[in-house]
């Protein structure tokens, strides 16, 4: 996922991040992976701030599955405001840089593709999905 513009418009730049320096930048985690709190943590060890809003102080905005609307109307709102100093990165292209793991993304055991991931009710819990063939992860 290089370079990829998504459904809102939000174009994500994961070729980037080999000469990003998180270092005292702000960041907001958005959305569900698998490496979302690995990816907290390190960014973390690295010196970045992790905050839950976006605002005219974050530089980094890294996006998984799933990003609420208000999340997405604060992105762009600040990509059009700083489109050079606002990034945007994925959550697995973060993760293959900083936590070192070649193959991010979740395969269905049931279909063999990888997936997107969604939740349903099973019980009294919320589980993972596959969006394409319902399988449990």
């Amino acid at each position: 996922k290089y370079d990829t513009v998504s459904s809102e418009g939000l174009q994500k730049k994961d070729y980037l991040l080999s000469s990003f320096n998180f270092t005292g930048k702000t960041c907001v985690i958005s959305g569900e992976s698998t490496y979302r709190d690995s990816l907290k943590s390190r960014l973390k060890e690295l010196g970045a701030k992790v905050t839950s809003s976006i605002s005219g102080k974050t530089d980094a905005f890294i996006v998984g599955e799933d990003v609420g609307p208000a999340k997405l109307k604060d992105a762009q709102s600040q990509k059009s405001k700083r489109p050079d100093t606002f990034l945007i990165f994925t959550q697995e292209g973060v993760a293959k840089e900083l936590l070192n793991i070649s193959n991010v993304g979740i395969v269905c055991n049931k279909c063999g593709r990888p997936v997107k991931v969604g939740y349903k009710v099973d019980g009294d819990k919320k589980v993972r999905v596959c969006r394409k063939c319902g399988e449990t992860l």
